[in-house]
This record gives C-alpha cells, sequence and structure tokens, in this order.
C-alpha cells in the first residue's frame, strides 16, 4: 500500500518547499501534489519532512546496534561516532568499518587489528 505524507514542508539540497511525498514499495516515488486515493495519509501539517538527519556528534552509550536502532527510529540515517578512550591503548577500528564488517551486528569483528583495544 502506498503511503502519503501530507502537509509538510519538504527540506531538500535546494531549499524548503511545502509538498506531499508519496511513499510506494518503501521508496519516494513522487514529491509535490500527488494522488491520495487509496494509500494511508500520515498528516505532516507543521512538519519539516526530511530524508533522514545526519548527527555529526555522537556516542554509543547503549552499545552500538541498540544505539543504531533508536537512531534510525527517531529519523537518523547517518552517524559520526565520537569513540572517547579510556586508555592509552589506541582504538581498533572505525566505528563505521567495524559495523560494515560485522553485518551490522551487535558485537564487533571478533579479531581487531594486533595491539588495537577491542571495540
Amino acid at each position: 500500500m502506498a503511503t502519503v505524507i501530507a502537509g509538510g514542508t519538504v527540506v531538500g539540497p535546494d531549499g524548503s518547499v511545502p509538498a506531499d511525498v508519496l511513499v510506494d514499495g518503501g521508496r519516494v516515488v513522487e514529491i509535490g501534489e500527488v494522488d491520495r486515493s487509496g494509500a494511508e495519509v500520515i498528516d505532516a501539517s507543521a512538519c519539516l519532512v526530511l530524508p533522514g538527519a545526519i548527527d555529526v556528534h555522537t556516542h554509543p552509550f547503549g552499545g552500538l546496534a541498540d544505539d543504531s536502532r533508536s537512531a534510525l527510529c527517531g529519523g537518523t540515517t547517518s552517524a559520526l561516532v565520537v569513540i572517547v578512550r579510556v586508555s592509552s591503548r589506541p582504538c581498533s577500528l572505525p566505528v563505521v568499518s567495524a559495523l560494515a564488517r560485522s553485518g551490522g551486528a551487535p558485537n564487533p569483528p571478533p579479531n581487531p587489528p594486533p595491539g588495537a583495544a577491542p571495540l
């Protein structure tokens, strides 16, 4: 079933415009005045409609997988993770790389580089 996000202000690279967004099959298929017939309509009046938010400074306090799920629920689609080291040992891998290698699993890769602290 298609979904229309209606009455919001769509924010994009060229600015903000009042528009509806038609989503079908999990993809945005139209922005502007869209056909609402047969679609679930979400009222976005007085709301900004964003393609995704980027959190440029976050700390994974609850564990990387749990924090990532929480961020997605709030609309964050990308994050720059900041890890505060508690020892003089180097961090093992950038978190994004660890997530990619682990397939997004809650546990980091089992073999960090030699001499690196575990995530």
